[in-house]
């Protein structure tokens, strides 16, 4: 039954302190864009209402200054947030569908295993161009299961990192015909297998793509791709890695439509740390999507050794009035999510098919009623 989360009584909450003391994890910021020392994150020049809480005489956003408008990935011109254009949206050669600047890397055979020659470490902007081209059959078992594809990742200081895969070769894109597993290890995976299972995705995507969005530790990182069934290949498929902008943390309250939370407004690749605080709290955020393109919004722990089966939250979409349209919890090998993107989104509540920009605002709860004790999250937000 929907739920009229607007109409829920705004508490004064806690401000969750922050301290950051670089901007883009250590980045220099773009010539016109300011480090914002707060938040520890970059921000245009001037006076920029996409990123920030515009409040009039009473407190309240003022819905009534002129805003700017959501950049468009793929249009041919960098602006706000993107760190390129060129006009397509597609990953891997060099600017990405959320136009991010990228590498491409190849696979190298063999790379089933940890200590294989070419499982390679690569760089958490990147894209790894891969394919699945061999079954195996257990006989002790019954069971087929694929080859593997490993690689590493080795962020420097902790990050939030999205991996996602893609099998079609003119977009970033499922075909929704093939499906991918994506679990992450720790670094003693060769020594200790099962133990070191950090987390795992699968079917939470477009199609049949998968979507690893996790929080990760400064240290190494083994991620595993495989076929969902274990009896099909994927002759080709590309596995987008990208970090996602740190926007800081929650303002509270941010239990209304007035007062959702705007600090990622723009959903270009967008993290937000926040915290659940009571068995009926909820935080709003909204966020911008240009005519047709699609935002996907997820909430996954905090920490990294969390599953998303043990994380009980609930991801909503909200109509213009506050009247949830719909809703996805936690499960086994799936966050709670929320999907529009892609050329057949999983869920089109969450696309923008008019020919205006279009506003969507997202409510993050708890996933049972009830439940004490404070639940720190992370929100992620990307518009494609």
């Amino acid at each position: 039954m929907a739920l009229l989360l607007c109409a829920l009584v705004a508490s004064g909450g806690c401000h969750l302190a922050v301290g950051i003391s670089s901007c883009r994890h250590g980045e220099a910021c773009p010539a016109n864009e300011r480090c914002d020392a707060e938040l520890g994150v970059c921000r245009l020049n001037g006076n920029d209402p996409r990123f920030d809480h515009e409040l009039d005489d009473d407190g309240n956003p003022d819905d009534d200054k002129e805003r700017a408008p959501a950049t468009l990935c793929g249009d041919g011109v960098a602006e706000g947030r993107e760190h390129c254009d060129d006009g397509n949206r597609l990953s891997g050669d060099g600017c990405s569908s959320t136009c991010r600047v990228d590498d491409l890397v190849s696979e190298v055979e063999p790379n089933d295993y940890p200590n294989d020659s070419g499982s390679l470490t690569i760089s958490t902007s990147s894209v790894f161009s891969a394919g699945i081209n061999t079954l195996y059959y257990n006989e002790a078992s019954g069971e087929s299961f694929s080859e593997y594809d490993t690689f590493w990742l080795a962020p420097v200081e902790p990050v939030v990192v999205r991996v996602e895969t893609f099998n079609r070769e003119d977009a970033d894109d499922c075909d929704g015909v093939t499906g991918f597993i994506v679990d992450m290890h720790r670094e003693d995976v060769a020594q200790v297998w099962d133990e070191a299972f950090l987390r795992g995705s699968h079917d939470n995507g477009n199609g049949r793509c998968t979507v690893l969005t996790t929080t990760m530790a400064a240290r190494p990182h083994l991620i595993r791709i495989r076929e969902d069934t274990g009896t099909s290949f994927i002759p080709s498929y590309r596995a987008q890695i990208t970090v996602l902008d740190d926007r800081g943390v929650e303002t509270e309250p941010n239990d209304t439509i007035e007062r959702a939370e705007h600090a990622a407004v723009d959903g270009l690749d967008a993290t937000m740390l926040g915290a659940i605080g009571f068995a009926e709290d909820v935080d709003l955020y909204v966020v911008d999507v240009p005519p047709g393109r699609g935002l996907r919004a997820e909430v996954v722990p905090n920490a990294e050794a969390t599953t998303c089966d043990a994380f009980n939250t609930r991801i909503a979409l909200l109509d213009e009035s506050g009247v949830e349209v719909l809703a996805t919890a936690s499960a086994l090998n799936a966050c709670a999510f929320v999907d529009g993107t892609g050329e057949v989104p999983r869920h089109e509540a969450a696309a923008n098919t008019s020919l205006a920009d279009r506003r969507l605002t997202v409510a993050v709860t708890k996933g049972s009623a009830g439940l004490a004790g404070t639940l720190p999250y992370r929100v992620a937000f990307t518009v494609r």
